[in-house]
């Protein structure tokens, strides 16, 4: 409690300084930020996605999400999401100031700079042409031969129509009725030739669908930042500036990526193919051990260690001497009562004991 009311004195000087060189005497004017405040409530439009927002195990989760709850936290204000299927619901209710922001993933494209303000910008990410792994390769835009669909209300629409001024053949559809991740599913099942797809967002699929392709970059690298109204006093964006720069010094940001995007910034197809493979035949039969063994976490924690470890092989063994599916050490198998560290059973057994016991699994 002490720590907020810390930051809600903070915030407070930070609305006193922006009235001040706004050159505003009356305190009793409403401001962006001074709105929030007084309402004890910050309103964050988003999307639901990979990226951005969805119900996770534990509830609400999403890197957009946890950034938003965290600038709540730092305002000392009760977070509310209103999540949408596409930006094109999003931008008008941040125009009608039924939103304080939105935090969606939104590329700053020249259009959206000329409409909204955009706080920092916090990642980059380019447009990719995706197509089937396996079909024919397009290189270029004069390669295009099939459909292309992209989602209504995107910036690719914008891209594309820039692009469309030096290849007048360039022709694609847009789609209210299916989000970016429905749209790479349907490139999967042959039910599409060609989407568009932000290299963040792309690169989180590509890790569940390796045969997702890159055709090639649509656009070069745009700033990824969230939105707030244009027609408003510049407070809330003042409060944003200074909790991202907050979040970058202390390293929840790099925190935050790490977790959400760390396991995908090396894509490696060979090895996701083989991943892929071995959840679907060699899992199951291991599959009833973890979810036996594994405690108080969850099963599927236990099992990606135990396939980083080993690839579920009950055999194998390190120059170090760990062996089996947990790659246990001689002396740890001993403390934990595992007789023979390359029984399946035993290992997955002695996996789980060590990891709730343990902070950290090596």
């Amino acid at each position: 409690m002490q720590e907020v009311s810390i930051i809600r004195i903070l915030v407070g000087a930070l609305t006193s300084l922006f009235l001040f060189f706004t050159g505003c005497n009356d305190t009793q004017q409403s401001t962006s930020l001074g709105d929030v405040l007084e309402s004890g409530v910050l309103k964050v439009g988003t999307t639901y996605g990979v990226t951005t927002y969805y119900n996770g195990a534990a509830g609400p989760m999403g890197f957009e999400y946890e950034l938003a709850s965290g600038f709540a936290d730092y305002l000392g204000v009760k977070l509310e999401v209103f999540p949408y299927y596409n930006l094109n619901e999003l931008f008008p209710q941040l125009k009608n100031n039924h939103l304080d922001l939105i935090a969606a993933g939104i590329s700053v494209s020249p259009e959206r700079a000329n409409s909204y303000k955009f706080g920092p910008a916090y990642q980059k990410a380019s447009q990719k042409l995706v197509f089937k792994q396996g079909n024919t390769w397009p290189r270029k835009i004069d390669d295009l031969d099939g459909d292309l669909v992209i989602v209504s209300g995107s910036s690719h629409n914008e891209t594309l129509l820039n692009l469309q001024k030096n290849h007048p053949q360039l022709s694609w559809q847009e789609t209210d009725d299916k989000d970016v991740e429905e749209l790479l599913e349907q490139v999967l099942n042959d039910e599409l030739d060609y989407t568009i797809a932000d290299s963040n967002v792309l690169a989180l699929m590509r890790r569940r669908s390796p045969n997702l392709a890159i055709g090639f970059s649509v656009s070069p690298e745009q700033n990824i930042a969230w939105a707030v109204n244009k027609d408003q006093d510049d407070s809330l964006l003042a409060a944003l500036i200074e909790y991202f720069g907050i979040i970058q010094s202390n390293g929840m940001l790099t925190a935050l990526e790490d977790r959400y995007f760390g396991h995908v910034r090396k894509f490696n197809y060979v090895d996701t193919r083989e991943f892929i493979k071995a959840v679907e035949t060699v899992l199951p039969k291991y599959q009833a051990w973890f979810e036996q063994y594994a405690g108080d976490m969850d099963w599927r924690l236990l099992a990606a260690m135990s396939y980083q470890e080993s690839h579920w092989k009950p055999n194998a063994k390190s120059v170090t001497g760990v062996r089996g599916m947990m790659m246990l050490t001689l002396g740890t198998a001993k403390d934990l009562g595992i007789e023979s560290r390359t029984d399946p059973e035993q290992s997955i057994k002695g996996g789980g004991i060590y990891r709730q016991h343990t902070p950290s699994y090596s």
